[in-house]
């Protein structure tokens, strides 16, 4: 079963569990729970009066997990210098030319032209880290056009700062 809950405005664990239990009241019991994921906020996985533990009170059988994107997410945030820097150089490229309408549509019709899948850079934010990944993997499919883009800027006497 899958479902989406609005969160009540006071997000604590108490009124979590109460609207999760609210749902599922008279369909599948607490007995077919057998797990349990969660992002590590104190709300959800606190020693006594958390998400998890109101959970195990009613499904004792239930294992609890941290979730595995966001596990992915806080490994990320621990680079090495080396591969920190080469993200710094592929977000700089980005930037320069997401943020100039003119070298995005430059880059756009060079796209188009080599017949590429992909016709624009993918930006990157740190709020939205899944973006990281996304837009790496974006630059490595259209390394050759950025790397064609970028000489033939650099011949014309443009620069990337």
């Amino acid at each position: 079963m899958l479902r989406a809950l609005l969160s009540p405005t006071n997000t604590t664990a108490t009124e979590l569990f109460k609207s999760l239990n609210d749902s599922i009241s008279g369909e599948p019991n607490w007995s077919f729970c057998v797990g349990i994921c969660t992002d590590g906020a104190a709300t959800m996985t606190g020693q006594l009066s958390d998400f998890t533990a109101r959970v195990k009170e009613v499904a004792s059988e239930c294992e609890s997990t941290h979730c595995v994107i966001h596990r992915e997410m806080l490994a990320s945030r621990k680079m090495t210098p080396e591969l920190n820097s080469v993200l710094q150089d592929v977000i700089k490229i980005i930037n320069h030319i997401k943020v100039h309408a003119l070298n995005s549509h430059l880059f756009v019709q060079l796209c188009e032209e080599m017949d590429t899948d992909h016709t624009c850079l993918l930006l990157y934010t740190e709020v939205r880290w899944l973006s990281k990944g996304r837009s790496l993997a974006r630059v490595f499919k259209l390394r050759e056009l950025l790397q064609r883009f970028i000489l033939e800027k650099v011949t014309t006497g443009s620069t990337f700062q």
